[in-house]
């Protein structure tokens, strides 16, 4: 037995030798696989995709790229003490290589929404407003005017320049919050960081192209990482409900110890002086009101992870969504009453239609190639694999004693929005994408359920093979539509010829809405 006790201690310091001399090169590593990752891209023929999409035309040495800077990342997760910077680097670089893919291998901006998006921050720079009455964009157009701005002060012409790099923009943006909201239920640097990572390797939703959704999304994330860090109750806070009950004289005592025990958080709130939580409020309020005026379902989620916090006791906000709800309230009835009048029954009859809403996403959906079919059905099963992932990592969380119930809150309230209505056949998407940061940092926890674990070298290989089967995966289920979503330099020219020649006021009648027009 003292031979052994011997022989382990000998290989873990050879070991944390061998981590130490060699990982000053890592930073050279990562460095090198987006090289291979750049030089690899210039052999992508775009014309000779098929219904599996982007993946199917993707040489060998791209995911070559991605498996040594996931081993890379995998190893780094090992050393002691974790570096930071390393594993932001790493980050950054999987940002670039599985988001911005799509900027360098095609010539002309991707999705036909993003066309429409430039051509209504075109009419706000052009006509100095909005007008209602045109389009149900221009009923929350909130996104579209800080467009607009932007394109101006930046100098260009148009917001075509920038936005096929749009999805790299916002992931970047997300990574701030991100960290902050993680860092709210762990001290353990390597959980913060793997659970980022699991969320860019499973938002393969593409919400994040120039749109009112993918902006929204950062603030949503700017709303929760203020509240988590300092807005949560105090663990032994009682419920003010339990207080009701004790006056009117009925048994609680059961259900106050099972309470007090889901009511300790991990960390505590980061220490602020009223002044600096009234600001933060105030923050917390003119976001949102960016959110109200700039996407129709963005709102709802936010009020309805502030209200669940709010009656189950994990946020000291009381009045918060009150106001958030009169907020919301106020702008459909005064500013969105245009969409509403022309859509109000719409909308009321798709309410409480659950069957209707999941059959608009996933069923409607189930139609078209085997290539297209097997995609949809590969994005259904990465989402439940996710979700399983994420109640496996809970539970051992639970098992080691921590009460996570903020975060589990937050995972399961986006659901309930499918209620609400299918949002296009979108719905669980949408769902899926509010509920993504808290599922992905129960499934990060499978491999880091505790400081002191996850550095064998098991748990190394083991979050190798399953991060490389996700960045497989990821590339059918984000770029799987890909031959429907991007257009050719052809496609383009054609649709700048009809621009030139239409004499002005002309009414443009199309045979498809996937062209790259109404810019």
């Amino acid at each position: 037995m003292a031979t052994e006790v011997v022989f382990r201690r000998h290989f873990l310091r050879r070991t944390i030798d061998v981590e130490t001399r060699y990982g000053g090169f890592r930073p050279l590593i990562v460095i090198g696989t987006v090289a291979l990752w750049l030089l690899s891209l210039n052999r992508v023929d775009l014309s000779r995709m098929n219904d599996f999409g982007l993946i199917s035309v993707l040489p060998i040495p791209v995911f070559v790229a991605l498996a040594v800077l996931t081993i890379s990342f995998a190893v780094s997760l090992r050393e002691r003490p974790v570096r930071t910077p390393l594993l932001l680097l790493h980050v950054l670089a999987l940002i670039l290589m599985l988001y911005g893919i799509t900027a360098l291998v095609e010539q002309v901006p991707r999705f036909e929404s993003a066309w429409k998006h430039v051509g209504i921050a075109e009419y706000v720079i052009r006509n100095g407003g909005v007008d209602p009455t045109i389009d149900a964009y221009f009923n929350w157009p909130g996104f579209f005017i800080l467009l607009a701005f932007f394109t101006k002060v930046c100098g260009f012409q148009s917001a075509l320049t920038f936005v096929a790099w749009a999805p790299v923009f916002l992931e970047l943006l997300y990574l701030g919050p991100l960290v902050m909201i993680f860092s709210r239920a762990t001290s353990d640097t390597r959980l913060v960081w793997l659970a980022v990572w699991t969320f860019y390797l499973a938002n393969w939703v593409g919400q994040d192209y120039l749109s009112p959704q993918g902006f929204n999304y950062f603030l949503l994330l700017v709303i929760f990482a203020i509240l988590l860090t300092w807005f949560e109750v105090a663990g032994g806070e009682l419920h003010p409900i339990f207080r009701l009950l004790r006056r009117v004289r009925l048994p609680t005592r059961l259900a106050e110890r099972l309470y007090r025990w889901m009511a300790p958080a991990d960390m505590p709130n980061v220490a602020s002086t009223r002044g600096q939580r009234t600001a933060l409020v105030a923050i917390i309020i003119a976001v949102f009101a960016v959110v109200v005026s700039s996407h129709q379902l963005t709102p709802f989620a936010i009020l309805g992870g502030v209200t669940a916090l709010v009656v189950l006791n994990r946020c000291t906000l009381r009045a918060l969504p009150i106001v958030m709800g009169v907020m919301v309230v106020l702008w459909l009835r005064f500013y969105a009453t245009g969409y509403l009048a022309g859509h109000g029954g719409q909308v009321a009859e798709q309410v409480g239609d659950v069957s209707g809403s999941v059959g608009a996403s996933m069923f409607d959906r189930l139609s078209g190639s085997a290539g297209h079919v097997f995609v949809v059905y590969l994005r259904t099963v990465m989402a439940v694999v996710l979700w399983g992932l994420a109640f496996v990592g809970g539970l051992r969380r639970l098992a080691r004693g921590h009460r996570d119930f903020t975060f589990a809150i937050l995972a399961l309230v986006p659901f309930p929005l499918i209620a609400l209505q299918s949002y296009g056949g979108e719905i669980l998407l949408r769902a899926y994408l509010f509920s993504l940061p808290f599922m992905a940092f129960f499934a990060a926890a499978i491999f880091f359920g505790a400081d002191h674990s996850g550095r064998s070298w098991f748990t190394t290989a083991a979050l190798s093979v399953v991060s490389i089967a996700a960045i497989g995966s990821f590339f059918v289920t984000r770029y799987g539509n890909e031959r429907m979503d991007y257009f050719t330099p052809q496609e383009r020219a054609s649709v700048q010829y009809l621009y030139s020649v239409a004499p002005p006021g002309s009414l443009l009648l199309g045979g498809t809405v996937k062209a790259p027009w109404k810019y």
